[in-house]
């Protein structure tokens, strides 16, 4: 382990979603494994989600827009054997008018941004987590993913 990253293992499972095992990020992203992850979209009440931008440091998805695991309510789940995301994957949703404080060892900058706003980012070119659009897609409805 290099200093100052911490490891992160993740689920491993099946294709019935049920847990066989477990595997390192890194792995598990560069061998496309199937494996579980929760992600979570903070969201004010002008409808704006809270996304922010992965640190440069970080060794998976550096400078990339991307939404954190929070708690709250679940708007979708979904399987890699039914979509065209990578993971099994749940997804929530919170509302909040305040901004997480948030580590700026692991985020760079963070934006208030409608949903239409987000996808026009990553579709000009800002960089952004490999599903996130997918994920604003089907869970907010806005264009086939």
């Amino acid at each position: 382990m290099t200093a100052g990253v911490v490891e992160e293992w993740l689920n491993l499972v099946n294709g019935r979603d049920e847990v066989v095992g477990r595997v390192m990020r890194e792995e598990a992203w560069a061998s496309r494994l199937p494996v579980r992850v929760v992600n979570a979209f903070l969201i004010n009440s002008r409808g704006e989600r809270w996304i922010p931008r992965c640190a440069e440091n970080k060794r998976v998805f550096p400078m990339r827009l991307e939404v954190d695991a929070l708690e709250w309510r679940e708007v979708g789940a979904f399987s890699p054997f039914w979509t065209l995301l990578s993971t099994f994957m749940r997804v929530f949703e919170s509302c909040s008018d305040l901004a997480p404080d948030f580590r700026r060892e692991d985020f760079s900058e963070a934006f208030w941004l409608r949903p239409r706003q987000l996808l026009a980012r990553i579709a000009a070119g800002d960089r952004a987590k490999g599903d996130l659009a997918k994920r604003v897609q089907r869970c907010d409805g806005e264009g086939e993913a």
